[in-house]
This record gives structure tokens, sequence and C-alpha cells, in this order.
């Protein structure tokens, strides 16, 4: 009888692991074949994924931040992807990152791209000793960073905001000169989808 209810038990166990494989293979193989076939078109085409694209990118940008600054300490003052990928490439440090320690680093973040003060956001970016300025159209957190400090304001007043500024074509202020960027070599086609703005703060 021990024998007999024992080979149930095993019976049992292995119709749940096949159970377990069917949905599995229902669930997650028709998507992980489309990323093979997107991989594989990808390929095929030289080209490759914006977000896949975004890493060597910033490391571009740390390169150029350096050749602007070649000695002394750097500060960046990004949105918080950009952020944490800079600030490794280059070894910079940065105040917008995504960690629980940084929380007063990303209000920061938050009060200087959404003031629609320049001498005020001069006086934040004085304080924290930044020394460039790094914007990203990707992911930037703009809007929601306006958001979370004006949930009562209008689109119209989201747009007079630092932050928003800097990314469009307004000239910047006069404290804060522009860096001439364009995304180099394979990186190039990414130029129709991300917008990069790169400005050195004058002392």
């Amino acid at each position: 009888m021990i024998v007999l209810h024992l080979a149930l038990v095993h019976r049992h166990i292995a119709r749940r692991w096949m159970a377990i494989a069917v949905v599995t293979g229902v669930l997650f193989l028709p998507p992980a074949l489309d990323q093979i076939d997107d991989l594989q078109t990808m390929v095929e085409r030289h080209t490759v994924a914006r977000n896949n694209a975004m890493q060597p990118m910033y490391r571009d940008i740390a390169r150029v931040i350096r050749r602007d600054q070649h000695t002394g300490g750097i500060v960046v003052l990004a949105d918080p992807n950009a952020s944490l990928a800079i600030s490794y490439y280059g070894l910079f440090k940065t105040i917008g990152t995504f960690y629980w320690e940084n929380t007063q680093g990303l209000k920061t973040t938050a009060a200087i791209f959404s003031t629609n003060n320049e001498a005020e956001a001069k006086t934040m970016i004085q304080a924290r000793g930044i020394t460039h300025v790094v914007m990203v159209s990707h992911s930037n957190f703009l809007s929601q960073y306006y958001i979370a400090l004006n949930p009562t304001k209008s689109e119209a007043d989201y747009q007079r905001s630092f932050g928003f500024r800097l990314m469009g074509d307004t000239p910047p202020p006069s404290w804060l000169q522009p860096i001439n960027y364009a995304v180099s070599g394979e990186l190039a086609g990414l130029e129709t989808i991300v917008f990069v703005r790169l400005f050195k703060v004058i002392p």
C-alpha cells in the first residue's frame, strides 16, 4: 500500500510539473520568440533598440563632459536614469539618483527642474556644487517632478518651468554655457528619437 501511495504521489507531482511547464510555455514562449525575431531583424538591419542604445549614449555624454572639464570635481544634474549611468561611466558625482538614501537629492532635483524662477534654480544649483546639467528627452521625469510638487498647476504652468524650458528651444540663462553635443558613430540614428542638451554651469 505504501509503495502504491508513493507511486500516486509521484504521478501527481509529475502532472503538476507538467501543467506548470505548459502554462509557462503558453505565457512566456511567444514573447521570447518575438524578442528573438526582433533581435534578428535588428541585426540584419544593423540597428539597435532605443533602450539598449541609451547606455552607450550615456557613456558618450560622460566622455563629452570630461572633455569639457579635464580636471577637478564634476557634479551632474540630470534625470534619474541619466544621473546613474553618467556618474557610473564618468566617475562623476550626481544628485538625482533613485536610491532610498537619496531622498533629499531627488527632492532637490525636482525643485530645480520645477521652479519657474531662474534665479532660484541658480541658487539651488550653486548650493549643491553642480557643474554640469544634462537634459535628455527620453524618460526625463520632468512632468512627473512637476506634478509631484505642483498637483494643482496647469500644463501652461509646467511649460514655464525651468526644466521644460531647458529641454526646449528656449535660450538658456547666461550662467549656463551650452556644450556642443552630437550623437557619435553607430548611435547617430538615435538623434531622430532622443534629444540631448548639455550645459556647463558658469560660476
